[in-house]
C-alpha cells in the first residue's frame, strides 16, 4: 500500500503539470489511476480531499451576467427561458 501512496504523490505532480488542474482535482483523478494501476481500493481516500474551491455554483444570473461584461439582463432572460 505504501509503494500505492508514493505513486500517487508522483500522479499528482504529472497530472497538475500536464493539465494545470488544481491539487484536489489531481489527487481525485490520480487516486484512481494508482488504484486501478496497483489493484487496491482508494476510493475511501477521497473523503480526505479538500472541498472544491469554485464559485460558478453560487452565482446568481445577475452576477454571471455581470463577470460577462455587463449582460445581466440577457442572463437574466436566458436563464429564466431555461
Amino acid at each position: 500500500m505504501s509503494f500505492a501512496l508514493a505513486d500517487v504523490k508522483t500522479t499528482v505532480e504529472q497530472i497538475q503539470s500536464l493539465f494545470a488542474v488544481k491539487r484536489g482535482i489531481a489527487l481525485s483523478q490520480a487516486l484512481d489511476i494508482v488504484g486501478k494501476r496497483h489493484d487496491v481500493k482508494l476510493d475511501s481516500l477521497k473523503q480526505l480531499l479538500p472541498p472544491t474551491e469554485h464559485e460558478t455554483g453560487y452565482l446568481n444570473a445577475t452576477q454571471i451576467g455581470e463577470r460577462l461584461g455587463g449582460l445581466s439582463a440577457k442572463v437574466v432572460e436566458f436563464v429564466n427561458g431555461l
